[in-house]
C-alpha cells in the first residue's frame, strides 16, 4: 500500500519540535509494510514591506526551511504555497495550499503512484487532500488533531472550509471523541467519523528516580515542583496558571513552577513573574528536546494543564499519565478522555483560577492521594495509548476506504 501524506506540521530541520507526534505514526505504518511519501508544505509570501507581523514570520520560516530532507531514511519534501494575511484570507487557505502542492503530487504520481492521500489536519491538509483525490481519482482522508476546534468558532469562511473538507473527504479521523463531536456539528461527513487515539512511547515515558532527574536538570532537590508543558499562548491558560500559583504561593512555600515551552506570551509572563515577586519560584524553561521531557516529568510532583479551549487530545497529558504523575487540568475538549476526574487527576472549569489553585494545593498537600492518582493514570495510559495500536487502526481504516471504492 502506498500512502501520500500531507502534513504542514511535520518536524523540520529548523524546528524539530513541530508535530513531534507525527513521525511515530509514519514509523508504525512503515513497520507494517506501508510505503509513505511525505509532503510538508511551507507557507510563503513575497518579500514586501507588509504591515502584517505574522507574514514576516512566514517569510522567515520559508527562508529557513530546505526544499527536502531525510527523516529516519524517509524523504520529506517541502513545496511552497502562498499564504495571505489572516485578515485577507477569506477562505483561500486550503485552496492556495492545494495549488502549492499540486505540482509535487503530479511528479510523485508519475514516478511511483499512490493508493490514497492522507492529510494530517482537516484544514488545510485535508482540504487539499480532498481536491487532489478528485483530481487523481484516489481516496482521500484526514486526521484532525485539534485546530478545527478553533476554526469551528472562527469566521464564516473558516467554518466553510471545515464543512467542505468534512463533506468531500472519503474518511475523517479524530484523536478524541469530543473533537469529533464538535467538528462534525458543522457538517455531516461522507462516512461516519472514526476516533483513533494518539500513541505513546512507553519505553521512553516510564517512571524514574526523581532526585536523579532533578540533579540532571539542575532543579531544586527539595520542595514541590509543578510542571506545565506546552506552548505559551492565551489558549493554553498559562496566565491562569501564574495567577493560581500566586494565590497558593504563601500556603505552599516550598513549591516551584516550571513552564517548559515557549510562545507569544513569554515577554508578558516574564513581566508578570517579576511583578508578583516570584522570580525565584517560577521559571520559563523554554523549548526542550522531546527526549528530555521524561526527565522533567520524573523531576516534578504534579503536572498542570489549564487550557481555556482548543484541545484535541493533548500528548503532554498522555505522557504525564504514563510517567505516573497526577494531573490538574481543565475540562476542555478531549482532556477528560485522558484524565478521569478524581481518579487520575482533578478537572476544573476553564478560567476558574480559584478552583485551579485549590486543586493544585490539595494534591501538593496530600502526596499519598497524588501518588495513587498517578499510578491509576499510568495503568490507564498504558492500556489506552499505543503507537502500534494507532498504526494498526489507521491501516484498517485505509483498507476499509480502499475496499469501499
Amino acid at each position: 500500500m502506498k500512502v501520500l501524506m500531507l502534513s504542514g506540521l511535520f518536524p523540520r530541520p529548523e524546528n524539530p519540535l513541530s508535530g513531534c507526534f507525527i513521525p511515530p505514526v509514519i514509523t508504525e505504518l512503515s513497520r507494517s509494510g506501508v510505503h509513505v511519501r511525505i509532503l510538508s508544505p511551507v507557507p510563503w509570501t513575497p518579500h514586501l514591506p507588509l504591515p502584517f507581523p505574522r507574514l514576516r514570520r512566514v517569510q522567515k520560516l520559508a527562508s529557513a526551511t530546505p526544499s527536502s530532507w531525510l527523516t529516519d531514511g524517509i524523504k520529506v519534501e517541502a513545496p511552497r504555497y502562498l499564504k495571505l494575511p489572516h485578515e485577507l484570507d477569506l477562505g483561500s487557505y486550503g485552496y492556495l495550499y492545494y495549488l502549492g502542492v499540486r505540482k509535487a503530487v503530479q511528479k510523485i504520481y508519475r514516478e511511483e503512484g499512490f493508493d490514497l492521500i492522507h492529510g494530517q489536519m482537516l484544514v488545510p491538509d485535508g482540504f487539499a487532500a480532498a481536491m487532489l483525490g478528485r483530481e487523481f481519482k484516489k481516496p482521500a482522508l484526514a486526521t484532525e488533531l485539534g485546530y478545527a476546534a478553533v476554526l469551528a468558532r472562527g469566521k464564516l469562511w473558516e467554518r466553510a472550509q471545515v464543512r467542505w473538507a468534512l463533506e468531500n473527504l472519503d474518511q475523517t479521523v479524530f484523536v478524541s471523541q469530543a473533537l469529533a463531536d464538535l467538528t462534525c456539528s458543522l457538517a455531516t461527513p461522507r462516512r461516519p467519523p472514526k476516533v483513533v487515539y494518539t500513541g505513546l512511547d512507553a519505553e521512553l515515558f516510564t517512571p524514574g528516580d526523581k532526585k536523579e532527574a532533578r540533579r540532571k536538570l539542575a532543579l531544586p532537590m527539595e520542595g514541590k515542583i509543578l510542571l506545565h508543558v506546552g506552548e505559551h499562548n492565551v489558549n493554553k491558560g498559562v496566565q491562569d496558571l501564574l495567577e493560581a500559583f500566586r494565590l497558593l504561593a504563601d500556603h505552599c512555600r516550598e513549591s516551584f513552577l516550571y513552564l517548559v515551552g515557549a510562545g507569544s506570551l513569554d515577554s508578558l509572563l516574564t513581566t508578570k513573574i517579576k511583578e508578583y515577586g516570584l522570580v525565584d519560584r517560577i521559571f520559563l524553561a523554554g523549548n526542550q528536546p522531546h527526549e528530555q521531557i521524561p526527565f522533567w516529568l520524573q523531576a516534578c510532583d504534579l503536572v498542570v494543564h489549564p487550557t481555556r479551549y482548543r484541545e484535541g487530545l493533548p500528548n503532554a497529558l498522555v505522557e504525564a499519565s504514563a510517567m505516573a504523575r497526577a494531573i490538574v487540568a481543565t475540562r476542555v475538549g478531549g482532556i477528560p478522555e485522558v484524565v478521569t476526574d478524581q481518579e487520575t487527576g482533578i478537572l476544573v472549569a476553564p478560567g476558574d483560577i480559584r478552583a485551579l489553585a485549590a486543586s493544585i494545593r490539595q494534591l501538593l498537600e496530600d502526596p499519598q492521594l497524588s501518588q495513587q492518582m498517578g499510578e491509576k493514570g499510568r495503568k490507564k495510559a498504558l492500556a489506552r495509548f499505543s503507537w502500534k495500536r494507532h498504526g494498526d487502526e489507521m491501516i484498517q481504516i485505509y483498507q476499509s476506504v480502499l475496499n469501499s471504492l
